[in-house]
């Protein structure tokens, strides 16, 4: 597959990127050059079909090519039932061969310690045009964030050195139709005393959902999620989905990663674990993929599956959790 991933390159650098507009000249080109990778050239020429190089060269989405490439490789998914991991390399191969795989214009830069154009990430989103890309800088960051726009939020440095302190409902809750979060730790200190306005101590808001998301799409890639009342992270609309990447999910008082509600997405390769109830809990028609992930030591059961709910669960580990791996309720 890498023979036609560079034969693409070739061939749109030889013809330009109309090449992509001639879905049928452009099977025959590749089966010329590379045609015993003909799986390649199949998904290849088909994105050329669903007009996936016209996404990925929209002046507007080049700022932060990570989205566009996620959402085009579902767009695949859905239109032609590909597999998730053949989609994206196709989508992915598109843009490196479009030149659209690296950022285009300055991300906007976050310091604690000020040494970035914003002191802290609610102000540098409040001022982020869609589709921009925000690096925050290593430190501790004491907010919680509403995520109104398409960005990718995107932590520099080693794991664990930048830290979302959050407080409140929800802690980073997405309203808007598409957001990357990468290399975080969102943590709460569920019982952190706060001074209330008439000078008094009182017990900080809880933390329910460390990560909330109603609506829109959002990946999550190498993230720590160290918080939550009900649940570390909540998926809970109609038109809501997540995908988890190499994630660690632990430490909520009831529920690792919580699900209702139509298409939930996928979680690969995570960690959910030590939460007080279900390390996953699927409910009200949720419908989560669950691959290589180790749900282990949670409260309950590994996973949780009730009115409605439903998943398909590949080569995971759901050892060690106190009522067993499965609860599968009637419906």
């Amino acid at each position: 597959m890498d023979l036609a991933r560079r034969t693409l390159c070739d061939v749109v650098a030889t013809c330009g990127v109309e090449i992509a507009d001639e879905p049928r000249r452009l099977e025959n080109l590749l089966n010329d050059l590379c045609g015993e990778e003909r799986r390649a050239i199949f998904v290849l020429t088909h994105a050329a079909r669903a007009r996936i190089p016209d996404e990925l060269t929209q002046a507007a989405v080049r700022r932060a090519p990570t989205l566009q490439i996620e959402r085009s490789a579902r767009r695949l998914v859905e239109a032609y039932g590909f597999g998730e991991e053949i989609a994206r390399w196709a989508v992915e191969a598109w843009a490196l061969a479009l030149g659209a795989a690296q950022p285009n214009g300055e991300p906007l830069t976050v310091c604690a310690q000020g040494r970035g154009r914003y002191h802290s990430i609610a102000e540098a989103l409040r001022t982020a045009p869609p589709w921009s890309r925000i690096e925050v800088l290593p430190g501790r960051y004491p907010e919680s964030l509403v995520v109104d726009r398409p960005v990718e939020l995107v932590a520099l440095g080693r794991p664990g050195e930048v830290v979302l302190d959050v407080a409140g409902a929800s802690g980073v809750r997405l309203e808007a139709e598409y957001a990357l979060l990468r290399g975080l730790t969102v943590s709460s200190s569920l019982s952190t005393p706060a001074i209330s306005p008439v000078g008094c101590t009182r017990e900080a808001a809880r933390t329910l959902f460390a990560v909330d998301v109603p609506q829109g799409e959002l990946l999550m890639e190498d993230c720590r999620v160290l918080a939550g009342e009900l649940a570390g992270v909540a998926v809970r609309g109609r038109a809501a989905s997540v995908t988890l990447r190499r994630c660690h999910v632990s430490g909520a008082r009831q529920t690792g990663v919580y699900v209702s509600l139509g298409d939930a997405g996928t979680l690969t390769d995570c960690d959910i674990e030590q939460n007080g109830g279900a390390g996953v809990e699927i409910g009200w028609q949720g419908s989560p993929v669950l691959r290589r992930c180790r749900v282990r030591g949670n409260g309950t059961y590994g996973i949780h599956i009730y009115a409605g709910g439903e998943s398909a669960v590949d080569d995971c580990d759901l050892t060690g959790n106190r009522l067993g791996a499965w609860s599968v309720e009637e419906g």
